[in-house]
């Protein structure tokens, strides 16, 4: 048996999310532009993915190892 309690497919749950938890998905939306996504800053993007992934990593999220893996590429 395998643990499927964390899984890349989940993120197609997102829609629903924005649905039935429309404020709480969009401030942690709004948050992961405003700290990762904007482009000015004098932190380069690249750079504020690895800070974020080393805290995913920390915390053991996979998907948001799996998403910030992807914004460091």
């Amino acid at each position: 048996m395998t643990n499927q309690y964390q899984s890349s497919n989940d993120f197609k749950y997102t829609a629903a999310l924005l649905k039935y938890a429309p404020e709480e998905t969009q401030a942690f939306i709004d948050f992961d532009h405003k700290t990762i996504k904007r482009r000015e800053g004098n932190i380069p993007i690249k750079t504020r993915e690895l800070i974020a992934l080393a805290v995913a990593l920390t915390t053991q999220c996979a998907y948001c190892i799996y998403v910030h893996i992807k914004g460091v590429k």
